[in-house]
């Protein structure tokens, strides 16, 4: 048997050689044990933001028109108050300048109709509210400008008789209480996606 003598240097680089050799044979299974959980893992999480991303934006959408629901009622809300007001001030005085809020109010009420159909437009459950919110609204123009006719021409009594029939202030109560059920009806809404699991 022949023996084989060995540097130093030519000994440590056979060592070298060797330990890259067996490390490289084991960085294959190292990899596989460890890039299997890692790729499951990435598997799990792709599944996720699959599945729920659009369950989010249709959330954040739904938050966002019960919360248009909720503008758009008070703002209907303070501009029928403001046509009101508007009348009564033209009533009591006969001055023409009371009437810019009614005349205001008059010309937003049609986008804030429209504003508060759009917020609403999918929540079937509202479609009813709404048409009876608009009849009311109607009615209560209606009675408005009737008033704001018999001051202009025939005087504070006739307007005053007509004030007297009830008419505007049952159509006020009316949308009061319209304005509220769609009102309560959006904030149902908001709560039970708040208190849904996430």
């Amino acid at each position: 048997m022949a023996v084989v003598s060995m540097s130093k240097q030519e000994f440590s680089r056979l060592e070298l050689l060797l330990q890259r050799r067996w490390n490289s044979r084991l960085i294959i299974p190292t990899l596989l044990f460890a890039g299997i959980p890692l790729v499951f893992i990435a598997s799990i999480v792709v599944f996720q933001l699959a599945r729920n991303v659009p369950d989010a934006r249709t959330a954040r959408t739904n938050t966002l028109l019960s919360f248009n629901t909720i503008r758009a009622a008070s703002a209907i809300d303070e501009a029928i108050q403001d046509a009101e007001r508007g009348q009564r001030g033209f009533l009591i005085t006969g001055s023409e300048v009371y009437l810019e809020p009614h005349t205001k109010a008059k010309e937003r009420l049609p986008g804030l109709m429209v504003d508060l159909q759009q917020a609403t437009i999918a929540s079937s459950d509202q479609a009813p509210r709404l048409l009876q919110l608009q009849a009311h609204i109607t009615t209560k123009m209606n009675e408005l400008a009737a008033t704001i006719a018999a001051m202009r021409q025939q005087g504070y009594e006739a307007a005053r008789a007509i004030v007297n029939t009830d008419v505007g202030r049952l159509s006020m109560e009316a949308i009061s209480a319209d304005l509220a059920a769609i009102v309560d009806s959006a904030n149902t809404r908001l709560n039970a996606r708040l208190d849904s699991p996430a």
